[in-house]
Formats: C-alpha cells, sequence, structure tokens
C-alpha cells in the first residue's frame, strides 16, 4: 500500500510517444514561466511529465530544481486532479525573481484551474 502523497513511476511520462500524444492532442494553458499541456488518456490514472530546455535553464542544477520542485507540487495537489489525464509541465523563458514550492504550487494550481482538470 502506498501513501497518498507519493510520487511513483507510473505517476510519470517516461517514453518520447506519451510526450507527443500530449503535445499533438492536449489543450494549451500558460501563466508566467509554465506552460500546462494536458490530454485525456483512457487507463484511469493521472500522470505528469516535466519538460525544461537548457536554453531557457541552462544550469543543470536549477534544471533539476525546477523539476523537484514541480513534482512536489504534483505530489501535494495529486488527490485533488480528476482522473485520466496525461499533464505536461514546461518551463519556458527565464523565471524572475525567487523560485519557491509556494510560488510553483500556486501557477500549477492555478494552471490546473484554467485547464478544468481540478476539484
Amino acid at each position: 500500500m502506498t501513501k497518498v502523497g507519493t510520487f511513483r513511476r507510473k505517476d510519470r511520462l517516461r517514453k518520447t510517444s506519451q510526450f507527443r500524444r500530449v503535445y499533438d492532442g492536449g489543450g494549451f494553458y500558460r501563466k508566467e514561466f509554465l506552460i500546462l499541456r494536458s490530454a485525456r488518456q483512457h487507463d484511469g490514472s493521472t500522470r505528469i511529465g516535466i519538460s525544461i530546455s537548457s536554453r531557457d535553464i541552462p544550469l543543470a542544477s536549477m534544471r533539476n530544481r525546477f523539476k523537484r520542485i514541480i513534482r512536489e507540487a504534483y505530489r501535494n495537489n495529486k488527490a485533488r486532479l480528476l482522473a485520466g489525464y496525461d499533464i505536461v509541465m514546461i518551463v519556458k523563458g527565464r523565471p524572475t525573481g525567487v523560485i519557491s514550492l509556494g510560488r510553483i504550487e500556486s501557477l500549477f494550481i492555478a494552471l490546473c484551474t484554467k485547464a478544468k482538470i481540478i476539484r
């Protein structure tokens, strides 16, 4: 049995084909430097993938920090998300100001609300 707030392997988009399906058939929502793409899928679970370009964020340590924070925002709100969606979070452009869990989480919730995939 796993805890509600865990981030398991089955919660992730891992294959290029999975990302491509979301890019081709999903909705597009942007807020500040984050883009959310979402697409309905049929197995009933909600999965997330994260995409950060090295052009936008040149330091690997910063890209990894973004990934950790986005995964944590997803993990904290996983129970509120509607089942059956694939989500891709994209960091686009260079963010200004402090990057914190609170800021990313509020952007994540706002984007999910726009996409109508959160309760």
